[in-house]
């Protein structure tokens, strides 16, 4: 059922009515299965079994009539970046030569300009098949020399992608605790260096968000990690023709999370007001990923409206990828701004319901320094003893020193602070915090400074 639920998802509102009439003129009981999936909000396997007078197994033998159905109906409706290649292939089938030629060299000169390279090769393919059908031996040698040297770079571009992205899902999932980062760094240049010799805008641009992930998480250097932004920014104008429309908006994220994690740089606001209404072309993922970092940045201004409303956007989109999880971070956050203690420990408790949770330890310590506030608060002297030693040493395990040296630091003020009576001190050491590069430091700090004061 699952299956079919996400197969309905990918027909628009046009196509999903013309299916509701089509499956109303119809019998069939996976007909009838469709359209109650299509009606239910939340369907039930038993009711949906009740419904149709029919067993459990001929309902999961329904379930799979059904799902080839609709996989049969989405591929005749569905756009594919071959769709254009096709419309070729069967114009030369029924003899229109020349029309298909027209089509040939317009379709070339596009693919060539969006470096799309796996499609050029689709189209030198119903090149050879005209060349063939037409007797144009010149032609199809001219073919065959392009061939040759699009699959060469093609194979590469397929090699360096490779090695690219599993360096970036070790980077982002926080795979690699202990990093030597001067080595790392090199290894980072290198894959820069084979993308700019392939000259392809995605490989320059992944190669670019590594180096970028690495500067944001392994070092304290928010100047050399803007610098990085802006040559994404820069590789986006270069290929400004050529460039998709995924590649686009996913650099346009990269941007807005940067402006959403260091202050100092301007506000995220209007780019991603801009970038909101395009950012459906990198997919769910890139969508969720703008309105937790929004929802992040407005939690930490305390602009408490402005993060409700992208707190919303975030629970409308059913994010279920690796990112889901930081939606309770973010709910964590909320929940102590509101004093709704109990919902604060409850997110807390949803946050480590699934492994997923190991890829976010920046923002696990935020919410763990968050709950030492509380015990502080409630002057529970064991767990806010315990805590602390345990965050000391998951910070220790998981953050880079250089980078989290002023998370480290927060956490060093306020276990002292806990242990003296002269507080004022240690107000004193917190001040320049308010001030960090790092909007959830400046956050953190002035919350442990209005704790340290009421208890002056």
């Amino acid at each position: 059922m699952e299956l079919l639920l996400s197969l309905l998802k990918l027909f628009d509102k046009v196509e999903k009515n013309k299916l509701i009439a089509f499956c109303k003129a119809e019998k069939a009981m996976h007909f009838k299965l469709i359209l109650k999936l299509i009606q239910k909000k939340n369907p039930n396997e038993k009711e949906l079994i009740r419904n149709l007078k029919t067993t459990k197994k001929n309902y999961h033998k329904t379930c799979t009539i059904a799902k080839d159905f609709l996989q049969v109906r989405l591929a005749d409706i569905c756009q594919t970046p071959f769709d254009e290649i096709y419309v070729l292939q069967k114009l030369l089938l029924i003899g229109e030569y020349s029309a298909a030629s027209k089509i040939y060299v317009a379709l070339e000169k596009k693919y060539l300009q969006q470096q799309a390279w796996s499609l050029l090769d689709v189209l030198y393919i119903e090149g050879f098949r005209m060349c063939h059908i037409l007797g144009d031996t010149k032609k199809m040698q001219l073919i065959s020399v392009k061939r040759s040297k699009n699959a060469k770079r093609q194979a590469e571009y397929v090699i360096l992608y490779s090695d690219i992205m599993i360096e970036m899902v070790h980077l982002e999932g926080f795979k690699m605790r202990n990093l030597q980062v001067e080595k790392y760094t090199q290894k980072l240049q290198q894959l820069y260096q084979r993308a700019t010799a392939i000259n392809h805008h995605i490989l320059i641009h992944n190669a670019l968000h590594l180096q970028y992930s690495l500067t944001m998480r392994y070092t304290d250097n928010p100047e050399k990690a803007f610098s990085i932004i802006k040559k994404i920014n820069t590789n986006v104008d270069n290929y400004q023709k050529g460039i998709s429309p995924i590649t686009k908006a996913i650099a346009q994220n990269n941007h807005i999370n940067f402006l959403t994690i260091y202050a100092g740089f301007g506000s995220p606001v209007l780019y991603a007001e801009k970038t909101k209404k395009t950012i459906h072309y990198a997919g769910q993922w890139a969508f969720a990923n703008l309105c937790y970092s929004m929802t992040e940045f407005h939690l930490f201004e305390k602009n408490m409206k402005a993060a409700n409303e992208w707190l919303q956007l975030v629970e409308n989109t059913e994010d279920r990828s690796k990112f889901s999880q930081y939606s309770y971070l973010l709910l964590a956050i909320k929940k102590f701004i509101e004093k709704d203690i109990s919902a604060f420990r409850k997110s807390i408790a949803h946050f480590y319901k699934n492994p997923a949770h190991l890829g976010f330890p920046d923002m696990e310590v935020c919410v763990r320094i968050l709950e030492l506030l509380l015990f502080f608060r409630e002057k529970n002297i064991f767990s806010f003893q315990s805590k602390a030693a345990s965050l000391r040493v998951y910070m220790d395990r998981n953050l880079n020193k250089e980078r989290y040296n002023e998370d480290r630091k927060m956490l060093q003020l306020l276990v002292k602070s806990y242990e003296s009576a002269n507080r004022k001190e240690y107000l004193k050491q917190l001040e320049p915090l308010h001030k960090s590069a790092y909007r959830n430091v400046r956050f953190i700090s002035k919350l442990i400074s209005n704790e340290l004061t009421s208890h002056c």
